[in-house]
């Protein structure tokens, strides 16, 4: 039991590293995709002003432009990526917090039934949804917080997979 909870607390500890890794994995290729296109435009473009073999200068050309919209593509998967998973945690602190305001009133509310059944003093019933919070109850803005906080969430994993099936399908159709 002892070293599971070593385990977890270690996996949790790198994976923002890991994250990380992979991140920067995806920049440094389409760093280096770019830097090719661009080595090849030179070469390509010096080769057609020379009149040397225009087709094979025009074929490394249009390879460069290829490359260029390749790693363009690549640096847009992966912000919309990053966008997805921003958006997840987002969503995921706006539930939590909206679910525990929503609770703070709703336990308030009990608290006040088991102190009139256990003879305490009895006052005027209360809103069971808590105080008023800019003229609304607070349980109520609680729960609209944490029904916000599960859309945001939504849209957040549903960016994150479609940008990872578009990575996957560039990667598929386009290898190099």
């Amino acid at each position: 039991m002892h070293t599971e909870l070593e385990a977890a607390r270690t996996e949790a500890a790198l994976a923002p590293i890991v994250a990380a890794i992979v991140f920067t994995a995806f920049l440094d290729e389409s760093v280096r995709l770019r830097e090719r296109s661009n080595e090849l435009k030179e070469e390509g473009l010096a080769a057609y002003e020379a009149g040397v073999d225009r087709r094979a200068a025009w074929n490394k050309l249009t390879e460069a432009v290829e490359l260029g919209r390749y790693a363009d593509l690549l640096r847009e998967i992966a912000a919309a990526r990053t966008r997805g998973r921003r958006l997840i945690g987002v969503g995921a602190v706006l539930f939590l917090a909206g679910a525990a305001v929503f609770a703070a009133a709703v336990i308030g509310f009990m608290s006040q039934i088991v102190d009139g059944l256990n003879g305490g003093a009895v006052g005027p019933p209360t809103n069971p949804f808590g105080p008023p919070v800019f003229g609304v109850p607070a349980g109520l803005l609680g729960w609209a917080l944490a029904a916000i906080g599960v859309v945001v969430t939504v849209i957040g994993i549903v960016q994150h997979v479609v940008a990872t099936a578009r990575r996957r399908r560039v990667h598929r159709s386009l290898p190099l």
